[in-house]
């Protein structure tokens, strides 16, 4: 099926989605770069341009095109996840890419508190029982990520 669009709709589609575009996922900078004018109520129009039918398909086809170029698999991305965790010093970083695995793998986290550090809340502890209440927290994290790691390496 041939998407037909205007040239300001096309040129705007390319904005949109291109990756090196400064205007990429802004629907209404990659508007204007497109030469629709700045009128007023021209947000309004840009939402309305932006909510066809045909526009929503003309950027999922560019999108899937940019991704096929670029050869991005999902298995690609869970490959670059596990490489984060094996290698990073950061634990911010080893948790996001540990989150990220479950996402791509279906797993999600569930929304359950963290005992030590709702202890923690509730009363006042002293450096050392929060350092003891981090560690805790720290190995409970990382247990729970082992398993996501051997579960995408299998996979």
């Amino acid at each position: 099926m041939q998407i037909t669009l205007t040239p300001k709709e096309h040129a705007t589609v390319e904005y949109y989605t291109n990756p090196t575009s400064e205007t990429r996922n802004n629907w209404s900078k990659s508007y204007l770069k497109a030469g629709y004018s700045q009128f007023k109520g021209w947000k309004r129009n840009a939402a309305r341009v932006a909510a066809k039918s045909h526009i929503k398909e003309a950027i999922k086809v560019k999108r899937d095109k940019i991704t096929s170029e670029m050869e991005v698999t999902r298995e690609y991305c869970i490959e670059k996840l596990v490489q984060i965790v094996e290698n990073s010093k950061s634990d911010r970083n080893v948790i996001s890419a540990v989150n990220a695995i479950g996402d791509f793998t279906g797993f999600k986290r569930e929304k359950s508190l963290n005992p030590e550090r709702e202890a923690a809340k509730a009363q006042k502890m002293s450096a050392e029982e929060k350092e003891l209440a981090s560690e805790l927290a720290r190995k409970r994290t990382e247990a729970i990520a082992k398993p996501a790691i051997k579960l995408v390496q299998a996979g």
